[in-house]
């Protein structure tokens, strides 16, 4: 795998390296042979050097500029498939972790190293991702840092992904007033146990349902309506759901204009898996006493599928039941919108130190 690490102090009239990061690429060459490193440098060279990322695989983008300069990160829109690992200085504790995880989300980040110095002048260092997951906690110590997050890095590039094929017609979606609504009570219930920062709705989750036409039986063609990419659920109706298939390749089409959920292949798996489900609600907090997935999987990887099988084989149902999806969240698998109501839902710890598992 092809990394590039920049970091350092970019500034046309005092570019600067960094001696820390110095340290910090000799600890990730433990894990990589094939670390490209641009320590500091002028402002004016940053457009030129972001358009370098779409030569690699990880992006480490720790550059450092001053508040008064464009900021330049955008970097999954140049390269959406690396893997980018971003950083926030936060000295004292200047930010809450809610601001550092909005920050992370905006960037489309993996995964984030936060750095705080103390009194006596010692970096500490903290792993997490943008779901709130901490891999590794404050260390002083730059290689046990790092190792945790290669650790969790390399794990991820492991992690199954399948993009959607828009069609372009458009197909109808069926009134289902009952769920709508359903849907907007929970994700006002979400919002107000997650709390997230201002403009961030990825915690909200996404909801979907099966065409009954030719129920029980699951034939190719069949409709399953997924709540549309980025829509805020507190306002969601019929218009927030796009009418999507999987065929007998598996290969996931949805019609329209708008993108579905990140999780619609997972969704139309397990909808393929389990006829007798009917509707599922994914949210990213936790259910009270449902069980949990053993491997914490990011939003999107397929890998869920098996994570989600394997516990309800452990149960032994296979609709109505409610799961929760370790460091990620839960999931309703409903076959009767009725059981759907007065779900328990409950805060999951954020930040969540998962540092034991991957």
């Amino acid at each position: 795998m092809k990394v590039l690490l920049v970091c350092g102090v970019f500034d046309d009239s005092n570019p600067r390296p960094s001696g820390y990061m110095n340290k910090f690429k000799k600890s990730l060459d433990e894990h990589f042979c094939d670390i490209t490193m641009i320590n500091g440098g002028k402002f004016s060279d940053l457009p030129e050097i972001i358009q370098t990322v779409k030569d690699y695989d990880i992006v480490f983008w720790f550059v450092d500029v001053d508040n008064s300069n464009e900021k330049i990160r955008n970097v999954k829109e140049i390269n959406p498939k690396c893997m980018l690992v971003t950083t926030k200085r936060n000295d004292n504790g200047k930010y809450e972790f809610k601001e550092l995880i909005n920050r992370a989300l905006l960037q489309k980040s993996n995964l984030v190293c936060e750095f705080r110095k103390d009194h006596d002048g010692i970096i500490h260092m903290r792993v997490f991702d943008p779901l709130g997951v901490i891999w590794c906690d404050f260390t002083s110590d730059i290689q046990t840092g790092v190792n945790a997050l290669c650790e969790r890095l390399l794990f991820l590039t492991t992690v199954k992904r399948q993009g959607t094929i828009g069609i372009n017609e458009e197909k109808e979606v069926p009134d289902n007033p009952e769920f709508y609504k359903l849907i907007r009570d929970y994700a006002e219930i979400f919002h107000n146990l997650i709390n997230p920062a201002e403009g961030v709705q990825r915690f909200l989750g996404n909801a979907s349902f099966r065409c009954l036409r030719g129920f029980p039986s699951f034939r190719h063609g069949d409709i399953i309506y997924v709540s549309k990419r980025n829509v805020n659920k507190k306002y969601i109706d019929k218009e927030g759901f796009i009418a999507t298939y999987m065929d007998e390749n598996e290969n996931i089409y949805y019609y329209g204009q708008n993108k579905p959920s990140v999780d619609t292949p997972i969704q139309l798996r397990l909808y393929k898996i389990l006829p007798d489900v009917n509707y599922m609600l994914h949210a990213h907090v936790y259910i009270k006493d449902a069980p949990f997935t053993q491997t914490p999987i990011p939003c999107g990887g397929l890998e869920e599928v098996e994570e989600i099988m394997k516990a309800l084989k452990k149960i032994g149902k296979t609709s109505n039941i409610s799961i929760n999806l370790i460091g990620h969240g839960s999931i309703i698998l409903a076959k009767d919108l009725s059981y759907m109501k007065d779900i328990n839902y409950i805060q999951r710890p954020i930040p969540e130190i998962l540092d034991k598992t991957k």
